[in-house]
């Protein structure tokens, strides 16, 4: 076990010692496990791949790599909204 899992058990051991408190002082009979199950912490994979993807942008922009979508629209596009992608809106 190492010290990840250590502090994930510990905070689990709290929560459930912390429910049975709850359940003693409520109720005079022995409860239930699924009384006082507490779920461990869910790893939130999405976020770490964000967390991944945001290091990477990062890096790409320090090093002036990064691409904005304007490099990939194509040049007769950039031509007829050229106005707009220079801010000026400006009525004829």
């Amino acid at each position: 076990m190492d010290l990840e899992d250590t502090a994930v058990f510990e905070t689990i051991h709290e929560k459930m010692v912390h429910k049975l408190n709850q359940y003693v002082d409520i109720h005079h009979f022995p409860p239930t496990i699924t009384q006082i199950a507490v779920e461990p912490p869910l790893d939130n994979r999405f976020l770490k791949q964000q967390q991944v993807w945001a290091a990477q942008v990062k890096a790409e922009r320090e090093s002036g790599r990064m691409k904005t979508f304007l490099d990939y629209l194509p040049e007769e596009l950039r031509g007829a909204y050229s106005r707009l992608l220079e801010g000026t809106h400006s009525d004829k």
